[in-house]
């Protein structure tokens, strides 16, 4: 992933897309003031972090016959802002809580970012959890409270997570076609339906506690 100072006919301000490849995909998202904020996601079998010299080259190998910009955004960011991040994620725990101490966010339920859904749901744990402890008599009963409000919630999009992402970068050529043309021809309203799904979590608490 990386940040560039970037314009491109093709790239309009506001616009933000992601492509689908064999095994990968690219992603962009404007950041104001003429900078763009994009993403290279492979499938790798030795995943590495950090700055590494000389990756920016193999990215652009990578996006060779992508359409454009996605090889001018790669080249126009520079090396020292490529930044290489592996993506991981966890199977359902069966507690967060243990007496008056709790988890939330990726330390409860770590998900692939495929859905864009992990920020999220740690804004929702937060909100959750300040109305649990605002509703209980004490610490306990109000983070037992939290983890029925949030556990059956976040461990489902943990694992719609991880099973787009096994599709949207799958390797076989047919599954990419089958995926792509049933994406495709998917009607709208089952779109809106499952991305309801995804952003209607919880309901705004009738009364905070201060």
């Amino acid at each position: 992933m990386g940040v560039a100072e970037f314009t491109h006919d093709h790239l309009p301000p506001g616009l933000a897309f992601e492509s689908w490849g064999v095994g990968d995909r690219f992603g962009c998202r404007p950041c104001g003031q003429g900078r763009v904020y994009w993403y290279f996601s492979a499938n790798r079998p030795d995943p590495f972090e950090g700055v590494v010299p000389g990756h920016k080259v193999d990215l652009l190998k990578r996006a060779r016959g992508w359409h454009n910009p996605v090889q001018a955004i790669i080249d126009s960011t520079e090396e020292e802002r490529i930044l290489n991040v592996s993506s991981f994620d966890r199977r359902a725990m069966a507690s967060w809580s243990g007496d008056r101490v709790t988890l939330a966010g990726d330390a409860a339920h770590p998900m692939s970012p495929s859905l864009g859904q992990g920020a999220c749901q740690a804004i929702e744990d937060a909100l959750a959890l300040a109305q649990s402890l605002a509703e209980a008599s004490e610490v306990a009963e109000g983070l037992k409270l939290y983890e029925q409000r949030r556990m059956k919630r976040a461990s489902r999009l943990v694992r719609q997570a991880r099973r787009f992402g096994v599709l949207a970068q799958t390797e076989s050529r047919l599954l990419c076609w089958l995926w792509k043309t049933m994406t495709k021809w998917m009607p709208l309203p089952l779109v809106i339906r499952q991305l309801e799904s995804q952003i209607g979590g919880l309901k705004q608490p009738s009364r905070w506690s201060p």
